[in-house]
């Protein structure tokens, strides 16, 4: 059985299906609604999908429904579908979903007037269950007992969802005990041939097209309140905060939870619909470990100890890699007593392994570390270095010069400065290169500054230094030495 497709669409079908049984109520159709009191299906391949300005190939007569009041939405009594494959293809950004369901029951749940029951399950090879009680409410509809699974993640709560000026808007709150976004994002619906997410060679930062414009279509107050969140090497637990979306701004503020033994607290601006899209980002995190910090971003714990965290940043741009070229903004960090490992740090990059060499002396493998500073100043994706400085009972290692987040190059230089006759590595070292494959050879200071671009290298500014103590502990030993030219 097929079922044709918009004039307009992509396909000459918008459905086929091996069987498909209807009972449909004839009265309502005469006033423009839809009402089935049956529906089985089985083998089904579904094609949704908007043409350039929104307007759906469901939407047989937008117009004349809202002129008239009726539904675009038909109703259902009781759904009995299997093995249906869907597609979603976004006519403005030409984004493809493609999404598989073993089974869809909908059946009326007794618990009031027109109130249903839904449950859905994925196929064997990605698992996932939904299930929901969907009821009328108020010129909308309300989703009570929302119990999501996929994997090791789960959704709980209840929403509400309204037409307001021809957009619907979405009201409720929503907890999980946990939520891993990584698994999410790599099990989750693969996308279609619209798709161009591939990334640079020899580059971090992918240039594929950012596709949040569908964040326009929709308006949201929901309140968020999460066990376990998990992003890729990051854990937060115990994560409370606040979604706003209005006219394609999306607000995650505030947001606070704990993250590596630590206090976290943020916000997030990101102007969806914008052209380029804009970013706003704040993050204040305090007593963090460091060494697990390390581990989330490098996959190695070279250093460890507690520390404070910050970062204030702005950006625009229509990919990860534009909006890193365009980036603004600071970041600090400051870490307090701990330790540094050579053996980890020889399993990272080299900029590691050279700033842990100059700390430690020959054999030693494991060393205390009195304290850690750095702070970054970043104007139109080029991060200077205002204040880089580590400490052990042993050495000293001053840092200066700039990273260029767009070009992904690295104009870096670290000057040691040992403590004790033993120590024999005095030479300053530059790095350059780039975040994928940095290079390291010693120089003597006036190269090192005209590599680096930076007269007053190793010199840090007062009011940066000032700045860091903001952060936490006003006595960190760092602070002091960072003052000390």
């Amino acid at each position: 059985m097929t079922f044709a497709n918009a004039p307009w669409g992509s396909q000459p079908e918008m459905l086929k299906a091996d069987y498909i049984g209807l009972q449909v109520a004839w009265l309502p159709l005469l006033r423009g609604d839809m009402h089935v009191h049956k529906l089985w299906s089985r083998g089904a391949d579904v094609l949704l999908e908007t043409d350039a300005t929104g307007r759906g190939n469901w939407e047989f007569d937008r117009d004349h429904r809202k002129k008239e009041g009726g539904r675009i939405l038909p109703l259902f009594d009781r759904l009995a579908i299997d093995d249906l494959k869907l597609v979603w293809r976004d006519g403005a950004t030409k984004d493809q979903r493609n999404i598989e369901l073993a089974s869809l029951r909908v059946s009326p749940s007794g618990v009031a007037p027109r109130c249903f029951s839904w449950l859905a399950t994925g196929p064997s090879t990605s698992p996932w269950r939904l299930g929901f009680a969907l009821s009328d409410s108020s010129g909308g509809y309300r989703f009570d007992d929302i119990a999501a699974h996929v994997g090791t993640s789960d959704l709980t709560g209840e929403l509400i969802l309204k037409e307001k000026a021809e957009r619907w808007h979405i009201d409720g709150h929503l907890e999980s005990e946990a939520l891993d976004l990584t698994r999410l994002g790599s099990e989750g619906a693969s996308k279609g041939p619209g798709s161009k997410a591939q990334p640079r060679v020899g580059k971090v930062f992918s240039d594929a097209p950012l596709s949040l414009a569908w964040l326009g279509g929709f308006d949201a107050e929901i309140a968020l309140k999460i066990g376990r969140l998990v992003s890729g090497g990051f854990v937060v637990t115990d994560a409370v905060g606040k979604i706003d979306l209005q006219d394609g701004t999306f607000m995650v503020s505030p947001l606070s939870g704990s993250l590596f033994d630590g206090d976290v607290k943020g916000a997030v601006t990101i102007g969806a619909v914008h052209t380029p899209v804009a970013l706003q980002g704040k993050l204040h995190a305090r007593r963090i470990d460091v060494g697990k910090l390390l581990g989330a971003v490098a996959n190695s714990t070279f250093a460890g100890g507690q520390g404070d965290f910050a970062l204030d940043i702005r950006s625009q741009g229509n990919s990860v890699a534009a909006l890193m070229a365009n980036l603004s903004g600071k970041v600090g960090l400051l870490v307090g007593e701990g330790t540094a490992e050579l053996r980890a740090a020889e399993n990272m990059t080299t900029i590691a392994n050279l700033l842990t060499a100059q700390l430690v002396a020959n054999g030693d493998t494991r060393m205390k570390l009195n304290c850690l500073a750095g702070d970054l100043h970043i104007e139109n994706g080029v991060a200077k270095v205002m204040v880089l400085l580590m400490d052990t009972e042993r050495s000293t290692v001053r840092g200066g010069g700039r990273i260029d987040l767009g070009a992904e190059t690295l104009h870096l230089a670290f000057k040691p400065e040992p403590k004790t006759p033993a120590m024999s590595l005095a030479t300053p070292i530059v790095v350059t290169g780039t975040l994928t494959e940095p290079e390291s050879s010693p120089e003597k200071l006036g190269a090192l500054r005209r590599i680096a671009g930076v007269a007053s290298l190793f010199v840090f500014p007062p009011a940066a230094v000032a700045g860091l103590g903001e952060l936490g502990n006003r006595e960190n030993a760092c602070l002091k030495l960072a003052a000390t030219p």
